[in-house]
Formats: C-alpha cells, sequence, structure tokens
C-alpha cells in the first residue's frame, strides 16, 4: 500500500513518471488513422486556420476527464458507477448508449483510415476489404484481454507518433507569424460545422471521459483512497498525455498546412496523405505512413472494443468480466458493425471518415451533461466536489459541446 503523503508536498519525478498509463492508452485510442486523416484534411485545405480547434479541444479533454481522478481519491467507484449509484440507473445506461454510438462512428473512421493506407501500400484489394482485415486482426487480439500488455502497445504508439509528426512539424519550417494570425482568428473553416465538429470529436470522443475512469481506477486499485498522492500522480498522467494528444494534433495540422496546402493537391488517399511526412521520411513516406496508419487503425480499435464491455458492465452494476459471453459479444459489435457500414456508405472514404467523427459530437454533450450534474454532487465527490474555477471550467465544457452538437446535427439536414 502506497504512503500518504500531504496536499503540499512534492512527489519525485520518478514516481510520476511510474504513473503514467492510463491516461497513455486514452490518448494513443483517440488517435487513429480517422483523426489524422481529419487533421490532415483541415491542414491540406484551410491551411493553420484549424489550430485553435486543436487547442480548444485539448482544453475540452483535460476538464472532461479530470473528475475521473478527482473522483478516485475519494471513492473506488468509476464515473459510471458512481452515475448509477448516485444519479440513476438509467443515467448510466443512457452514458453507455452515448459512448457505444460514438465508439462504433468512432471504429467506422478508424477502419476507413487503415484500409486507405493499406490500400495505397498493396493495392490489390479494396479499402473496405482492408478495412474488414483491419477489424479481424483486431477481433482476434482483444480476446487477450491483458491491460497491462494494452497499456504498454499503447504507450509504446503515443509516444512514436509525437515523435514523428512533431519533428515533421519543425522539420517543414512553418512561418510562425502566419501560424499565430491565421490559427488563432477563431475561423469556422468557411463555416464547415461538420469538419469543425469532427476536429473537436475527435480528440473528445463520448467515451474519453469513461475510459480514464476505468483504466485509472484499475492503477489505483488496492490504493486507499483520500490520498493526495493518487491525486496528483493522476493529474500528472492526464496533464502529460493531453499535451502528448495536443502535440500530435498540432503537429499534424502544421504538416499538412505547410506540405500539402497550395499544392492543388486533394486528399482522397493514403497517398496525398503520405505527402505531409516528405520532409522527413522522403520516398519511404508512403510507406511508413501507411504502415503507420494500419498500425494505429488496430491500436485504436483494441482499445474501443476493449473498453465498451467493461462500461457495458459498470452501466448495468455488474463485475467487469472481458471474458464474459457478453463481453464477447459487445466487443464483436463494436469491430463488426462499423465494417458493415462502411461497405455500405464507403463509396468516399475521406469523407466518410469526417462524416463518422462528427456524429461523436452529436452524442457528446449526453454524457457531459450527467458529468456536471455528477460534479457537484458532496456525496460522491466529498472535499472534491466541483465549485469555483474548476466548476465554471466545466459548465464551459458543457456549453462548447452542447451548442457544437446542435450546429452538427443542424448541418446533417442542411
Amino acid at each position: 500500500m502506497s504512503k500518504a503523503v500531504t496536499a503540499n508536498e512534492k512527489l519525485p519525478l520518478k514516481a510520476k513518471w511510474k504513473r503514467i498509463g492510463p491516461g497513455a492508452i486514452v490518448a494513443a485510442g483517440i488517435i487513429g488513422p480517422g483523426s489524422v486523416t481529419t487533421f490532415t484534411l483541415a491542414g491540406a485545405d484551410w491551411r493553420y486556420h484549424a489550430l485553435w480547434i486543436a487547442v480548444l479541444a485539448a482544453f475540452v479533454t483535460y476538464n472532461f476527464q479530470a473528475p475521473a481522478i478527482r473522483l478516485a481519491e475519494v471513492s473506488d467507484k468509476t464515473l459510471m458507477q458512481a452515475t448509477r449509484a448516485n444519479i440513476s440507473k438509467s443515467a448510466a445506461f443512457i452514458m453507455f448508449l452515448a459512448a457505444f454510438i460514438g465508439a462504433l462512428a468512432f471504429q467506422a473512421g478508424n477502419f476507413v483510415g487503415s484500409g486507405l493506407a493499406m490500400s495505397h501500400l498493396l493495392p490489390g484489394l479494396s479499402v473496405q476489404m482492408w478495412a474488414s482485415i483491419t477489424a479481424l486482426i483486431t477481433l482476434a487480439i482483444i480476446w487477450v484481454g491483458v491491460y497491462r500488455l494494452l497499456e504498454n502497445i499503447m504507450t509504446a504508439i503515443i509516444v512514436l507518433m509525437v515523435l514523428a509528426f512533431v519533428i515533421t512539424a519543425i522539420g517543414s519550417t512553418p512561418p510562425v507569424g502566419e501560424m499565430i494570425t491565421e490559427g488563432f482568428s477563431l475561423s469556422t473553416l468557411g463555416g464547415d460545422w461538420m469538419l469543425v465538429g469532427a476536429l473537436l470529436a475527435t480528440t473528445v470522443p463520448p467515451t474519453v471521459a469513461l475510459a480514464y475512469s476505468s483504466f485509472f481506477s484499475k492503477k489505483v486499485s488496492g490504493e486507499k483512497p483520500h490520498q493526495k498522492r493518487i491525486l496528483q500522480l493522476g493529474l500528472f498522467d492526464l496533464r502529460l498525455n493531453t499535451v502528448f494528444v495536443g502535440l500530435i494534433s498540432l503537429a499534424i495540422i502544421i504538416t499538412s498546412a505547410t506540405v500539402i496546402y497550395g499544392t492543388g493537391v486533394e486528399v482522397t488517399s493514403a497517398a496525398e496523405m503520405a505527402e505531409q511526412l516528405t520532409p522527413l521520411l522522403g520516398r519511404y513516406a508512403g510507406v511508413l505512413f501507411a504502415l503507420g496508419l494500419f498500425a494505429a487503425g488496430i491500436s485504436s480499435g483494441l482499445y474501443h472494443a476493449s473498453l465498451q464491455p467493461t462500461l457495458l458492465d459498470e452501466s448495468l452494476g455488474r463485475t467487469p468480466n472481458a471474458k464474459s459471453p457478453l463481453s464477447r459479444v459487445v466487443a464483436s459489435i463494436v469491430l463488426v458493425f462499423p465494417i458493415l457500414f462502411i461497405w455500405a456508405f464507403g463509396g468516399a472514404p475521406v469523407e466518410l471518415i469526417v462524416t463518422a467523427q462528427a456524429l461523436n459530437a452529436i452524442v457528446l454533450p449526453m454524457v457531459v451533461i450527467i458529468m456536471i450534474i455528477l460534479s457537484r454532487k458532496t456525496d460522491v465527490f466529498k472535499e472534491q466536489r466541483y465549485t469555483g474555477a474548476r466548476f465554471v471550467a466545466l459548465l464551459a465544457v458543457g456549453a462548447i459541446t452542447v451548442l457544437l452538437g446542435i450546429r452538427v446535427l443542424i448541418g446533417f439536414f442542411i
């Protein structure tokens, strides 16, 4: 059992690094082929104008996930379990449904992105066929159900992705002045709210806070509640991985804006997306980019397929069991249903990815609103109850997600 420390005591850096894990799993699960495609498209079409959206997304995702850590400091319950126990069973199931719908949409984007990559590398098979192969490989791996293995895979992938895109962004020598003036002009990208919604929701899917809560709860399992050590180390993990996600998002926009924008290239396949890495990888950009997207598709697919059975069990008040028949059925649905969707509507892969990511912006507010209600309950969060600046920040997240969700929903009918 860990030794308790005072709130003001500084923890050694080594102890903080050992705590890293839950945030890396969530971060690597978020940044999949769908996210890479969406941010690439924004930079290629709108240059640096989408940078502010990536920064806003980082703010939203941090404040959306932070309640999970503050709850873990005072309770052994996850956010889903606390919602079921302290709001209602219906509210918990609504949260699961929102997360489940979001996961299906996110998976469709992941597998299409992976299919785009591999159809470029090995063009003998179609995008749909490669997307199906990615899903089947993921389905085979998911039966392992090992948290530590998943954590190690995700951590390695997120570090490699940060290095590849950040180094390329720096190496492409973007004009800093124009990045600032264009990037923070609060442009709505010509009124393309589907793309704006996709950019935010690909970083902040409905699953993100529930996932972090579940993974973090496993990480601190066995530690005594009410230890400031839990809070300090958890916030360090979350802040570090929020920065990683933000850096990846910014780097993808910057590289595509610097290398692709203005060349007349229209991003419709992995070949065009790979152009952004040519300053670093040269003629090998296409091969390495395709393999990277394929690996990211599997890693992100693992994340979503392993998470949904846990969230369902928590919403129903059951002890999570990844090997139960119900869990295997749910995981299989999360992997198979998106493939059926892709085969039915996969005629324009890049447009399908943006649409799938934007769907998350519509269901996200349901989870955020329930989270805001839960955060105000003293009997749940105790001394970590949300008040003052923390509550204002969470309210801001709620306002942003609700307004954007409404605007994206309108966009589907206009």
